[in-house]
């Protein structure tokens, strides 16, 4: 595969189960590397309830990589601002949840 080969889009419903094998790959590391805050689990890595909202929260988007159909990698990024503490300046970022 080339770099050239690779589309990125925004995740779209039926992009679901193949978004939580991806999702499932960054769950493992998670567990394997920080056992005392992330477990392994059966099932669904995110309910397609929570995938479908976040596909239509405009703070939130999902993007994924794609090549010759099959989904190689995602971005999860949601809208926040900085902290209201005194000390940092008002800013609105996207931040990178899962990559």
């Amino acid at each position: 595969m080339r770099l050239q080969d690779i589309a990125i889009r925004l995740a779209v419903e039926d992009d679901y189960e193949a978004v939580c094998a991806l999702y499932r790959v960054v769950d493992t590391y998670h567990a394997a590397m920080l056992p005392a805050m992330f477990q392994e689990f059966i099932g669904p890595s995110r309910s397609l309830e929570h995938f479908v909202a976040k596909l239509n929260d405009p703070a939130k988007a999902v993007f994924v990589a794609e090549s010759q159909g099959e989904l190689w990698g995602l971005a999860d990024v949601q809208e926040s601002e900085s902290p209201p503490y005194p000390m940092f300046k008002p800013a609105r970022f996207a931040l990178i949840d899962n990559i």
